[in-house]
């Protein structure tokens, strides 16, 4: 129905929906999990602290970024 509706081939939905997951999905679990982590009542004593959440929010936000610094500096 969806390559109906879009026009799409197998392929083209194949290469596409994986795409869109990463793009919308990941970064939508990204945040939720790091929210969840330092919940003090759901965490209690084991919650992130401030050094971690950078280390964390670096290791989400490098690689979005990676490909345009990497494409600037060719």
């Amino acid at each position: 129905m969806i390559s109906r509706v879009m026009d799409l081939s197998v392929v083209d939905m194949v290469i596409l929906f994986p795409m869109y997951n990463g793009i919308f999905g990941l970064p939508v679990a990204a945040v939720l999990l790091f929210w969840a982590v330092n919940d003090r009542e759901t965490m209690g004593e084991y919650r992130n602290s401030r050094k971690l959440n950078v280390v964390n929010a670096l290791l989400v936000l490098l690689p979005s970024c990676w490909p345009h610094w990497r494409c600037r500096t060719s």
